[in-house]
């Protein structure tokens, strides 16, 4: 009977550290957010983001792509309102992120 218990417990320790692994990597998430992608942003409409570059805010309204800037670079683009009304941004890579980045910024 000692031996039986002594395995469930095992069992037990195994998956309390399974779930404290798992539960470390979403805190990670949540602490190191990554840049967001291009083909991210279009599932994001409706949703804010934060701009790393200018430490602002955006609600997304839409995300476009154009064959009109392919010469200067800049044919990603996002359609996104501010406290200021809708905007055109345009898209850089490392520059847009979820709006856990700002917490770094907060005093």
């Amino acid at each position: 009977m000692l031996h039986h218990n002594w395995n469930v417990s095992d069992e037990q320790l195994f998956n309390v550290i399974k779930i404290n692994n798992k539960l470390q990597d979403e805190l990670d998430v949540i602490k190191n957010p990554q840049p967001y992608k291009f083909e991210d942003l279009k599932e994001l409409i409706g949703k804010p983001i934060f701009d790393y570059k200018y430490k602002e805010f955006y609600i997304l309204a839409e995300v476009k792509e154009e064959e009109l800037y392919k010469d200067e670079g800049l044919e990603k683009f996002m359609i996104c309102s501010d406290k200021k009304g809708l905007m055109r941004v345009f898209f850089e890579e490392g520059r847009f992120f979820p709006i856990t980045k700002a917490l770094e910024y907060q005093e």
